[in-house]
């Protein structure tokens, strides 16, 4: 992260940030409907996400870095999910076999 906070290039406005998580957001839904797994968000993991992002875009007046780190928050709910739907599909495979 404090490679993000140290990132010599301009910081990007506010609005240009919402609207490429807002993007990604979509994406995400987008892929998650064809998979065996929901992830639903709680208001207080929202509020923590938000507050997480506001942290960096706010106090520490790095857009980059509360991309970066939303980013990371998207990419490690992917692996969870990939991991939970590859146990599924082992399972399912192991009991066609049997």
């Amino acid at each position: 992260m404090q490679e993000a906070l140290n990132d010599p290039r301009v910081p990007l406005p506010h609005d240009d940030v919402e609207a490429r998580l807002a993007t990604r957001r979509a994406a995400a839904l987008r892929r998650s409907a064809g998979w065996a797994v929901r992830i639903e968000w709680s208001p207080v993991a929202l509020d923590d996400r938000d507050r997480v992002f506001d942290y960096y875009d706010i106090e520490q007046e790095s857009q980059r870095a509360a991309i970066a780190v939303d980013e990371r928050i998207v990419r490690q709910i992917e692996v969870l999910i990939d991991s939970i739907v590859g146990r599924r599909r082992s399972c399912s495979s192991a009991s066609a076999a049997s």
